[in-house]
């Protein structure tokens, strides 16, 4: 039995194993000095000193100096500097030795010499630090946009990094970019990875969830259900590693959609996308996912759930929370069976913990949404229990939640009503546990 890995721990361990896999097939091509003969090269001139110190105040809010009308000129200061820190992240000197160019610094640096250009946004920013982002931000994804189709691949991946830095920032203009990367059936799937993480991220830290959903929300919402959807091959020739990096993706996409706060996507008064029932779907193991989600999916997948808020939606929801928290406590009832037969060096370790603590938190908040539905209610006093026993490192108790979802039945009979289609259907006995 293979424990549910915590979020921060998985989301390090898979980007390192895409991107290791993706810099170890790619290397750069051969280039005498600088640039050289290497077409992959993009040229961008030197940074003063004063320039460089310049930024980095503007990042820092600690220049006595505003912005100028002269810095945000066409190949003005902003222009120059988000040139040069892009731009060397296809240099090659900075992936590999160079003959007659010394360089101790690796690709790694240059792009966190990228995000060093850029305000802290762990931080409460000032106006000016606002405004600053802002420019400069623009400036990065047209820069970043260049090199998405560079032919080094590790230059593809570095310039994804920094974009979804700037989706991590709140840069809502980034939104556009990352749905052009998942539109496009040539990108390479180490940059959707990371469109789909600069996504999460914005929709946690830019956009703001509000009765009506923007065009741009509304397009991102969709590239990411289509590819949440998109059709697995009919055979994986590399075996369970490859489907499992199929599967590591889909994931990524799953954790955008728990990320996006509506229930149901609609524009103009026509629905274009369910979050909701795609979310819900992986946690029932709903036959139509191919291949079959793995553990960790269902556990983001109910988080997401969980996060969604129909109170978003007014007075004309349709959404039935009753229908969803039924599916939950399906699988809350597996998360504690499967705690308890984890027989390996790693029962009570903190990875169950952790993950009980997460669904413990998206149970409250929930039960927060929905305060007036008493089915979830219900359901949410019987389930926590079972997460509390978990968390402690204790044996669960997972019975005493399924004899109550036998026995109480949700009054809805679709996720919501006026969709009949909106019906989850029952998950086939596995011949085989899913990996993690």
């Amino acid at each position: 039995m293979h424990l549910l890995p915590s979020r921060p721990a998985a989301s390090a361990l898979w980007s390192a194993l895409l991107l290791a896999g993706l810099l170890g097939a790619a290397a750069p091509a051969p280039g005498q000095g600088r640039g050289g003969n290497n077409e992959a090269y993009l040229s961008a001139d030197e940074l003063k000193s004063d320039e460089v110190s310049r930024i980095k105040a503007f990042a820092q809010a600690s220049s006595t100096q505003p912005l100028t009308a002269k810095d945000l000129e066409p190949n003005g200061l902003l222009d120059k500097a988000a040139k040069f820190y892009v731009n060397r992240v296809t240099w090659p000197q900075f992936q590999s030795k160079v003959p007659g160019v010394a360089e101790s610094r690796t690709e790694r640096h240059i792009v966190d010499e990228a995000f060093a250009a850029l305000p802290d946004t762990n931080k409460k920013l000032k106006d000016d630090q606002q405004r600053y982002l802002q420019e400069m931000g623009k400036r990065y994804v047209e820069r970043c946009k260049a090199v998405l189709n560079n032919p080094n691949f590790i230059a593809r991946v570095n310039a994804a990094r920094i974009l979804a830095r700037l989706g991590e920032a709140g840069l809502e203009e980034s939104a556009d970019t990352f749905v052009e990367i998942l539109e496009d059936g040539e990108q390479i799937e180490g940059v959707k990875f990371l469109a789909l993480r600069g996504l999460r991220e914005l929709f946690e830290n830019g956009f703001k969830p509000g009765a009506a959903v923007s065009a741009r929300q509304a397009k991102a919402v969709q590239a990411v259900t289509t590819f949440f959807n998109r059709k697995a091959p009919a055979s994986f020739p590399g075996g369970d590693a490859e489907k499992d990096g199929f599967r590591v993706m889909r994931r990524e996409a799953i954790r955008v959609l728990g990320n996006v706060r509506w229930p149901v996507v609609a524009q103009g008064g026509k629905v274009q996308n369910r979050p909701a029932f795609e979310l819900l779907r992986v946690v029932a193991k709903d036959p139509s996912i191919s291949p079959e989600p793995m553990p960790s999916e269902q556990l983001e997948a109910a988080v997401g759930l969980c996060q969604l808020q129909n109170k978003l939606l007014g007075g004309q929801s349709t959404y039935q929370p009753d229908y969803a928290a039924f599916v939950l406590g399906q699988f809350l009832v597996d998360f504690g069976q499967r705690n308890n037969a984890d027989n390996t060096e790693s029962f009570k370790s903190s990875a169950w913990k952790v993950n009980a603590a997460r669904l413990t938190d998206a149970l409250n908040a929930f039960k927060a949404d929905n305060a007036a539905n008493q089915y979830v209610n219900d359901l949410t006093r019987t389930a926590l229990p079972l997460l509390k026993d978990v968390e402690g490192g204790k044996a669960a108790t997972p019975n005493d939640l399924r004899v109550w979802l036998n026995n109480k039945q949700p009054p809805a009979k679709q996720l919501f009503s006026d969709d009949k289609d909106s019906v989850i259907k029952p998950a086939a006995e596995p011949a085989g546990a899913a990996q993690q």
